[in-house]
């Protein structure tokens, strides 16, 4: 009796020390000051700041076309979608790479029909700067004779175009590589006739002059070797000679020199990142420039952590005063158990990346009501059962908890392919009804059946 009277106070303060946590926060003095060291919510658009571009052509009339206004959306779209792609890593695998990326999905891009101005909107991060410089570029690719700028290849010559990284002993280096389609492998061909080794141009000239006293002969030899360039935007970026500048038939150049500096390597990703998005679209029909980006408070992102909190303590106050009042001494174990699994769900959802919207608080009001009714069910069973000494008190809750999981096995469906959308309100949704489902069950057969089993048989 006194090891089961041991096991629900340790239960009890343990819960106790999960809310504290989760609804206080750890302190901790930092620079003589006390900080809140637990980590906070990440918020999408519509409760954190964000940042809106707008975008202004200036282009003649007769360009400024609706096709061609919903053609530049769909590319800036396109590049803001392609900036998430993997990058392929090479040599040591680097782990914390994933985070030094420049990434978003979170983004708006509408149109105006009659002016043709774009309005980006994006949440107001380190990523804004860098993925604000995707909007403008013309995407513009070609290679050409350095020299002369006779176009030798265009965007139409390619078929993809990927970022590497390379780590060895805490040292990263990235670089871009554009693959050719089968066009721009034949006109590669031509190219290394005209540009290889044997096509050289030598011009050699040798001058002599004499004096009375004596004669000096100088000679001089000039070797012109033609160079191909590579522009994109209309701005050189690169030049070499042939074999310096394609090697296997692709464009191979490195983005800066390899570090160990975790500012360096974010810098360079992002160029690469923001390099590749534009020449993995098509060219923009139209030029646009950044004309005004405004910053914008959707809504106090403080105030939705505190309406949050005051939300859930409310809640779990209903909840209390309807189990106490109608279930007594078994009421009041439910609750301590309700309040430990929403407290523990808040903790979750800050410390596993997940976004909250409005989508994710909505589907943590769901996860408290699912519990709910699976509590009420528990307690209300066991009370009816108090008197059957044929029935166990943990299969009780083992078949509640079974019959909870089946009914939601469509809604844990629905969350895990929530989970994996890139659009922000479903992904939150799923990834809150996910965690939420997962504690549920877990949760209440580890720590609800502790405590109600225990209550339960001291009375029998």
């Amino acid at each position: 009796m006194k090891e089961n009277k041991l096991k629900i106070i340790t239960i009890i303060l343990l819960i106790i020390l999960i809310t504290l946590v989760s609804f206080f926060g750890v302190y901790t003095q930092k620079r003589n000051k006390m900080v809140n060291s637990t980590q906070d919510y990440k918020y999408g658009m519509d409760i954190d700041s964000q940042v809106v571009y707008k975008l202004e052509t200036e282009n003649k009339e007769d360009a400024k076309t609706v096709d061609n206004f919903y053609k530049a959306k769909s590319i800036i779209e396109g590049r803001v979608k392609d900036i998430n792609k993997n990058i392929t890593q090479q040599g040591e695998s680097d782990p914390n790479l994933e985070n030094r990326k420049i990434k978003t999905e979170d983004y708006r891009v509408n149109v105006n029909e009659a002016t043709g101005d774009i309005i980006v909107t994006l949440p107001k991060n380190d990523n804004s700067y860098y993925l604000s410089s995707v909007f403008t570029q013309s995407g513009k690719f070609e290679v050409v004779d350095a020299d002369t700028k006779e176009v030798l290849l265009d965007k139409s010559d390619v078929s993809s175009s990927t970022l590497q990284s390379y780590s060895y002993n805490g040292y990263t280096a990235v670089s871009f590589r554009i693959e050719f389609n089968n066009q721009g492998k034949d006109k590669i061909k031509t190219i290394k006739e005209k540009y290889g080794e044997n096509a050289t141009n030598e011009d050699k000239t040798t001058e002599t002059e004499t004096t009375d006293d004596a004669t000096d002969t100088t000679a001089s030899e000039t070797s012109t070797e033609k160079k191909l360039a590579l522009k994109i935007n209309d701005e050189e970026v690169y030049s070499a000679k042939l074999d310096e500048f394609i090697t296997n038939d692709a464009i191979a150049l490195s983005i800066g020199e390899a570090t160990n500096e975790k500012d360096k390597v974010k810098s360079e990703l992002a160029q690469g990142q923001t390099l590749i998005a534009v020449l993995s679209n098509d060219e923009m029909p139209l030029t646009y420039t950044i004309k005004e980006s405004t910053i914008v408070a959707a809504t106090q992102k403080d105030d939705v952590t505190g309406l949050i909190f005051i939300f859930a303590g409310f809640m779990w106050l209903i909840m209390t005063v309807f189990f106490v009042l109608r279930y007594r001494s078994k009421g009041i174990l439910a609750s301590i158990s309700f309040i430990g699994l929403i407290s523990l769900l808040l903790l979750i959802v800050r410390y596993f990346n997940v976004t909250m919207s409005t989508e994710g608080i909505v589907s943590i009001l769901l996860v408290m009501g699912l519990n709910t009714v699976l509590l009420d069910k528990i307690v209300k069973t066991l009370i009816r059962e108090n008197d059957n000494k044929k029935v166990e008190f943990k299969q009780i809750i083992n078949t509640s908890i079974k019959e909870m999981t089946f009914k939601v096995i469509p809604l844990f469906i629905i969350a895990v392919v929530f989970t994996f959308t890139s659009k922000t309100p479903a992904n939150s949704f799923g990834m809150v009804m996910f965690w939420g489902l997962v504690l549920i069950i877990l949760y209440n057969l580890l720590i609800t059946k502790a405590l109600l089993k225990y209550r339960t048989e001291k009375k029998k």
